[in-house]
């Protein structure tokens, strides 16, 4: 009987244990510089989430001060055109002027101005020869404030209010 021998041999470049099998792995330097990057990654994907969420609660307030601000504005325009006006204020109204509202563990600051206004259209000011006088119509501004990360944030709507005898 024969024995079979078998011959290895070292080829240029390889790299073998002493006992001829391939050493596999990697080298320290190769494990840190990766460890490294994952870490990079992992701290961009961790910054861009807290922006996200930012963004996100920021987005929320910026609804809730909208919907509380067309509330009001919807609050004015079911009054009567005598109606419409602020505790105080010229016009007199029922509606008060400033209020601070809590939704969401988020205070907002909801500030309602009503004021006269003279249409330069339709004659000069004071002197206009229009039945209305100078007072020709009402402008009613709501604005809703609340406070984020850089600073206070407000959202104003705007709405104009005709008496039905002045046209």
């Amino acid at each position: 009987m024969q024995k079979a021998v078998c011959s290895r041999r070292k080829e240029k470049g390889s790299t073998q244990s002493s006992a001829g099998s391939p050493t596999a792995g990697f080298t320290l330097i190769e494990v840190v510089v990766s460890a490294m990057l994952i870490l990079v990654a992992f701290v961009g994907l961790y910054q861009l989430f807290q922006i996200s969420a930012r963004y996100v609660v920021t987005a929320k307030a910026r609804e809730a001060a909208l919907s509380l601000a067309q509330e009001r504005m919807e609050q004015l325009r079911a009054l009567s055109y005598a109606a419409v006006g602020t505790v105080g204020g010229t016009p007199t109204g029922s509606i008060p002027q400033s209020e601070e509202v809590t939704l969401d563990s988020t205070d907002f600051l909801r500030t309602t101005t009503v004021v006269y206004v003279d249409d330069p259209a339709d004659g000069t000011g004071g002197s206009d020869a229009d039945a209305g006088g100078p007072n020709d119509y009402k402008k009613a501004q709501v604005s809703v404030s609340f406070p984020t990360e850089n600073g206070t944030t407000t959202v104003t709507l705007v709405s104009n209010f005709i008496s039905g005898t002045a046209m």
